[in-house]
Protein backbone atom coordinates (compact mmCIF):
# COMPACT_ATOMS: atom_id res chain seq x y z
CA UNK A 1 0.00 0.00 0.00
CA UNK A 2 1.01 3.34 -0.81
CA UNK A 3 1.01 4.52 3.20
CA UNK A 4 3.67 1.49 4.03
CA UNK A 5 5.83 2.08 0.90
CA UNK A 6 5.97 5.81 2.18
CA UNK A 7 6.67 4.59 5.87
CA UNK A 8 9.87 2.22 4.72
CA UNK A 9 11.43 5.17 3.08
CA UNK A 10 11.75 6.88 6.90
CA UNK A 11 14.66 4.40 7.88
CA UNK A 12 16.63 5.35 4.14
CA UNK A 13 16.03 8.98 5.14
CA UNK A 14 17.46 8.76 8.59
CA UNK A 15 20.57 6.96 7.06
CA UNK A 16 21.29 9.71 4.66
CA UNK A 17 20.86 12.50 7.28
CA UNK A 18 23.41 10.73 10.26
CA UNK A 19 25.48 10.01 6.81
CA UNK A 20 26.00 14.17 6.57
CA UNK A 21 26.02 14.77 10.20
CA UNK A 22 29.13 12.04 9.82
CA UNK A 23 27.67 9.49 12.62
CA UNK A 24 26.14 5.64 12.26
CA UNK A 25 22.63 5.55 12.58
CA UNK A 26 20.59 2.69 14.19
CA UNK A 27 17.49 0.98 14.66
CA UNK A 28 16.26 -1.22 17.54
CA UNK A 29 13.37 -3.16 16.17
CA UNK A 30 11.03 -4.13 19.22
CA UNK A 31 8.18 -6.09 18.33
CA UNK A 32 4.96 -5.79 20.12
CA UNK A 33 3.24 -8.77 22.40
CA UNK A 34 1.29 -9.49 19.22
CA UNK A 35 3.92 -10.24 16.95
CA UNK A 36 5.93 -11.98 19.60
CA UNK A 37 3.10 -14.45 20.63
CA UNK A 38 1.98 -14.48 17.05
CA UNK A 39 -1.21 -13.86 18.19
CA UNK A 40 -3.78 -11.14 18.97
CA UNK A 41 -4.00 -9.04 22.12
CA UNK A 42 -7.47 -7.70 23.88
CA UNK A 43 -7.17 -4.32 25.36
CA UNK A 44 -7.65 -5.64 28.62
CA UNK A 45 -3.86 -7.45 27.34
CA UNK A 46 -5.28 -10.94 27.69
CA UNK A 47 -4.58 -13.41 24.63
CA UNK A 48 -7.74 -13.53 21.98
CA UNK A 49 -7.80 -16.06 19.61
CA UNK A 50 -7.41 -14.54 16.10
CA UNK A 51 -11.46 -15.91 15.22
CA UNK A 52 -12.61 -14.13 17.99
CA UNK A 53 -10.57 -10.84 17.47
CA UNK A 54 -12.55 -10.44 14.06
CA UNK A 55 -15.64 -11.67 15.25
CA UNK A 56 -16.06 -9.09 17.84
CA UNK A 57 -15.57 -6.69 15.37
CA UNK A 58 -17.83 -7.76 12.43
CA UNK A 59 -15.12 -8.82 10.71
CA UNK A 60 -14.46 -11.57 8.07
CA UNK A 61 -11.83 -14.04 9.54
CA UNK A 62 -9.28 -15.27 6.85
CA UNK A 63 -6.89 -17.42 8.74
CA UNK A 64 -4.90 -18.58 5.44
CA UNK A 65 -4.20 -14.61 5.36
CA UNK A 66 -2.84 -13.62 9.38
CA UNK A 67 0.72 -13.61 9.18
CA UNK A 68 2.44 -11.79 12.25
CA UNK A 69 5.15 -11.64 10.66
CA UNK A 70 4.79 -10.01 7.40
CA UNK A 71 5.87 -6.13 8.47
CA UNK A 72 8.38 -7.53 10.10
CA UNK A 73 10.43 -9.86 7.59
CA UNK A 74 10.22 -6.31 5.12
CA UNK A 75 11.48 -4.10 7.49
CA UNK A 76 14.17 -6.84 8.33
CA UNK A 77 14.57 -6.76 4.33
CA UNK A 78 15.02 -2.98 4.39
CA UNK A 79 17.36 -2.93 6.86
CA UNK A 80 19.36 -5.27 5.22
CA UNK A 81 19.63 -2.59 2.17
CA UNK A 82 21.14 0.06 4.35
CA UNK A 83 24.49 0.30 3.92
CA UNK A 84 25.55 2.51 6.78
CA UNK A 85 22.80 1.83 9.49
CA UNK A 86 22.51 -0.89 11.90
CA UNK A 87 19.41 -3.14 12.90
CA UNK A 88 19.69 -4.74 15.78
CA UNK A 89 16.37 -7.26 15.66
CA UNK A 90 14.76 -7.44 19.56
CA UNK A 91 12.25 -10.48 18.54
CA UNK A 92 14.45 -13.75 19.31
CA UNK A 93 15.08 -12.17 22.89
CA UNK A 94 11.71 -11.01 23.27
CA UNK A 95 10.04 -14.90 22.32
CA UNK A 96 12.86 -16.22 24.73
CA UNK A 97 11.55 -13.99 27.31
CA UNK A 98 8.55 -14.72 26.89
CA UNK A 99 5.70 -12.57 29.43
CA UNK A 100 8.87 -11.10 31.03
CA UNK A 101 9.72 -8.80 27.98
CA UNK A 102 6.14 -6.88 28.34
CA UNK A 103 4.21 -5.31 31.62
CA UNK A 104 1.72 -7.49 32.49
CA UNK A 105 -0.85 -4.14 31.78
CA UNK A 106 0.16 -2.73 28.49
CA UNK A 107 2.60 -3.59 25.39
CA UNK A 108 5.24 -1.46 26.72
CA UNK A 109 9.08 -3.81 27.60
CA UNK A 110 9.40 -4.29 31.48
CA UNK A 111 12.00 -2.94 33.42
CA UNK A 112 13.22 -6.82 32.65
CA UNK A 113 12.63 -6.28 28.57
CA UNK A 114 14.38 -3.29 28.57
CA UNK A 115 17.48 -4.93 30.13
CA UNK A 116 17.46 -7.29 27.25
CA UNK A 117 17.15 -4.54 24.83
CA UNK A 118 19.99 -2.51 26.39
CA UNK A 119 22.09 -6.10 26.63
CA UNK A 120 21.12 -6.29 22.83
CA UNK A 121 22.71 -2.39 22.02
CA UNK A 122 25.73 -3.45 24.42
CA UNK A 123 26.44 -6.18 22.55
CA UNK A 124 26.16 -5.35 18.88
CA UNK A 125 29.76 -4.88 17.90
CA UNK A 126 29.17 -2.33 15.12
CA UNK A 127 27.64 0.02 18.24
CA UNK A 128 30.95 -0.35 20.29
CA UNK A 129 32.84 1.19 17.58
Amino acid sequence: TFAYDELLKFPQRFESLSQSAGARFYILLIPSRSMVFRRFINPDMKHSPPEEFFAKRGLPYHPELLDFERSWRKLIHICSQLKNTTCIDALPAARELGENFFYPEDDHPSVKGQQVLAELLENNRQFQQ
